[in-house]
């Protein structure tokens, strides 16, 4: 389930289709551990070839020298979303916002209003627009606030969302990333292009080409 945020309210239950052909949209990052499955859990008791039931910790040395680490596939965006999730206020000043940027170490930020809700997000690039950076520094200490620079219409997704969905909204409508939301519309995490690459690398079951 996709949801379309702005400033002036939310609009719940946007299919994949009617998001893909909406051409006004703007542009808008832990990872599922590796399961271990035991071989002959359910199998009757294992006999070691002599006629005589293996002790308890001789069928525990041969069950553990038999698991297989295999990664537990992955299909919602809740099991590659990165969370807690950065964010800024729409009154931030845009070189605070630079420094929080570089402070944080993050390319997206979900612009976030003082009662929670999601107003805008905003990148490093939004902001390079309006600064001139000299040696790491900003030469210019312009006034804009992040309400000023950020884009006022946000593509979100609910945690339960098909990941190769949200790759595909994702692709078509040009967005490095996707914030993920709560049902009750909370900021649950944020999903980004490293997030899905990622995936693909490590949880080869995810096949967003099937």
């Amino acid at each position: 389930m996709f949801y379309i945020h702005t400033l002036n309210g939310d609009h719940y239950d946007i299919s994949l289709e009617s998001l893909l052909h909406r051409k006004e949209v703007r542009s808008t990052g832990k990872k599922s551990p590796v399961r271990k499955y035991l071989r002959g859990e359910n199998e009757k008791e294992i006999s070691n070839g002599g006629g005589y039931a293996l002790t308890y910790a001789e069928k525990s040395y041969r069950e553990s020298a038999d698991i297989k680490k295999e990664p537990e596939p992955v299909f919602h965006a809740y099991q590659i979303m990165s969370s807690p999730v950065k964010t800024v206020p729409p009154e931030m000043k845009v070189t605070d916002a630079w420094e929080y940027f570089k402070k944080s170490e993050v390319s997206h930020m979900p612009v976030v209003s003082g009662d929670g809700l999601i107003v805008g997000i905003i990148s490093d690039r939004d902001l390079l627009k309006r600064l001139i950076i000299s040696e790491d520094n900003v030469v210019n200490r312009t006034d804009e606030t992040v309400l000023d620079v950020m884009n006022k219409e946000v593509i979100t997704a609910a945690g339960k969302t098909d990941i190769r969905k949200i790759a595909r909204v994702m692709f078509k409508e040009h967005i490095g990333c996707m914030p993920i939301i709560h049902e009750e519309n909370g900021l649950a995490g944020i999903i980004t292009r490293s997030d899905i690459l990622h995936a693909i690398i490590h949880y080869p079951p995810l096949n967003l080409w099937g």
